[in-house]
Parts: C-alpha cells; structure tokens; sequence
C-alpha cells in the first residue's frame, strides 16, 4: 500500500484479543469477556486510554508505577521478576479471586486453578 505500511497476505483472517475479535469464555458458569470489556472497566481507575489498555492487556505489557509519575505506564519488561503481565492482573487474577471467594477455586472437575501466589502479588 503507499502509505509506507507491510501487507500480510490474510492478515485480517486472524484472531487477536487485540483487535477486539475474541472472547475468553466459561461455558459451564455463564460468562464471557473481550480484552476490551476490562480496559473499560480499568481505563478510569488507571487514569489512562481505554483503547490504549485494550491493546496492552494482551500480549508481553507490565504496568510500572514509577514514583512521582502522575500515571502508570505500560512497558514490554517487568520491574521485577514476579510481576505478572497485564492481562494476569487486571483480567485473570480478579476472577480468580471471584472464584475462590465463591469457594470455586478449588472444586474437582470444575476446570478452575487456584491463582498462582505471584499472580495475586
């Protein structure tokens, strides 16, 4: 194209939580969600883009919270070893918490985990 951009030959037959095209789904508990639906609910708490946050809470992105920063920002490294990506603390993590004060968390054959400690830190 002449606008300077690659083209990859079926590129738009892909599915990619970033492009707001899959859903993360419990068919036996009732309840579905997009990277987007939790980028609206974060966006104001965080202070930041709801688009922006849709894109980053998929994929290799860390929330840093530097000291004396006005806002968190996103970065492609964690600030320390046990961070968990974005999408692990502001999408998984909450509903493992659901789960676990539901007493769901670990029930045999109900296809729940218990959260990983690191995730919940």
């Amino acid at each position: 194209s002449g606008d300077g951009e690659a083209v990859v030959e079926g590129e738009d037959d892909y599915f990619s939580p970033q492009k707001g095209n899959v859903l993360f789904a419990s068919a036996l508990h009732g309840w579905a969600f997009s990277t987007a639906d939790f980028a609206r609910i974060w966006a104001e708490k965080l202070k930041c883009s709801e688009k922006a946050l849709g894109r980053a809470l998929w994929g290799e992105h860390y929330l840093d919270r530097p000291k004396g920063a006005a806002a968190p920002r996103v970065t492609r490294r964690p600030a320390r070893a046990s961070q968990p990506r974005m999408f692990v603390q502001f999408c998984l993590a909450p509903l493992w918490e659901l789960y676990q004060a539901c007493g769901l968390g670990t029930q045999e054959g109900v296809g729940i985990g218990s959260c990983p400690q690191e995730a919940m830190e």
